[in-house]
């Protein structure tokens, strides 16, 4: 123990000891200045083991680790949208002639017009104001486009031209035909067949020519009468077709002819005919009496009228759908 001043050791107390637990000199402990140097030393070290480490977890960034540390967080966060759609380029004007860019031609249906096409009249018969309309019934179809001084009729036959529409802005005419809702009877030329029904709003169709329907005698048009049609040969019938709001301009009327069997739907009182086949099946042709065997001694509209006609032989028949024009005639044999 000091007894009296300040040599050097510090109190603490005790005494440290070696192992062997006595008789050892005292060990001398650091104080004062030494020891403040040793604690910026430590502290140094502990700030560059942490700016190491740092560092370390900064190389490794979110991406996960490599080693046996613990493993980086993976974010939560939603994806990035999508980029916005890149619009197609606007394509740079057409050059014209001179070489200056200028904007495409607007469609001209009237100046791009071809057989086939098709436009609705919005205006009216002497202003024509033509629109583009898809081909279906009452409106005008293109048959041809001819120059604008041309005759439509040089192009197109006469039944199949309803309108000539000149556009000398264009340098065309077109020459169009109507299409009628009732059938394209409407159409028909004088020798053409057709058929439909026997009601007054009955479409009518041209067809082929065969027995039952009806050839075309004579095609009116615009203003006409049914006087002006042969009634009086046997198996007339007429069809009508107008046209609302044209006045007669686009008005038709046929006048038509029941095609019988043969001759004998035809026939007259005392025509005379040849016949072939048998007397229960027979066939009739018109010929000179020179040369005939038959001759028509009777004629009714009412069918198989047996009684009609006798005692002489008969011969008849009839459409179903236009009763009134079947026929049953009677015929002799001619004495030659």
């Amino acid at each position: 123990m000091s007894d009296g001043g300040d040599d050097g050791f510090v109190d603490d107390g005790g005494l440290l000891h070696g192992d062997g637990g006595g008789g050892g000199a005292p060990r001398r402990r650091s104080g004062g200045g030494g020891g403040g140097a040793g604690c910026a030393i430590a502290l140094v070290a502990v700030l560059l083991a942490l700016f190491a480490a740092f560092a370390e977890d900064g190389r490794d960034g979110g991406g996960g680790s490599t080693g046996g540390g613990a493993p980086s967080e993976t974010s939560t966060y939603p994806a990035d949208p999508p980029p916005d759609p890149v619009p197609d380029p606007v394509p740079d004007p057409v050059p014209g002639p001179d070489g200056d860019a200028r904007e495409p031609d607007a469609p001209d249906p009237v100046g791009d017009a071809a057989a086939g096409d098709c436009f609705a009249e919005t205006g009216t018969p002497d202003a024509p104001d033509l629109a583009p309309a898809s081909c279906g019934d009452g409106v005008f179809e293109v048959r041809e486009v001819v120059p604008a001084g041309a005759d439509c009729t040089d192009y197109v036959d006469g039944a199949e031209l309803d309108r000539a529409v000149r556009y000398d802005g264009h340098g065309l005419t077109l020459c169009l035909a109507y299409r009628h809702g009732s059938g394209s009877a409407y159409h028909a030329a004088v020798g053409d067949c057709v058929y439909g029904g026997s009601g007054e709003d009955a479409r009518w169709e041209e067809t082929s020519c065969q027995t039952g329907n009806f050839t075309v005698a004579d095609r009116l048009e615009d203003e006409s009468s049914w006087d002006d049609c042969d009634r009086d040969t046997p198996g007339y019938h007429g069809r009508s077709f107008t046209v609302p709001g044209w006045g007669n301009e686009l008005d038709v009327r046929l006048c038509l002819r029941m095609n019988y069997p043969d001759d004998a739907g035809r026939s007259e009182l005392n025509t005379c005919l040849a016949m072939t086949g048998s007397v229960e099946s027979p066939t009739f042709s018109f010929t000179d009496c020179d040369r005939a065997n038959v001759y028509v001694s009777g004629r009714t509209s009412r069918y198989a009228d047996a009684e009609f006609c006798s005692p002489d032989a008969w011969a008849t028949w009839r459409n179903e759908d236009f009763p009134d024009l079947g026929y049953t005639i009677c015929w002799r044999w001619l004495e030659n």
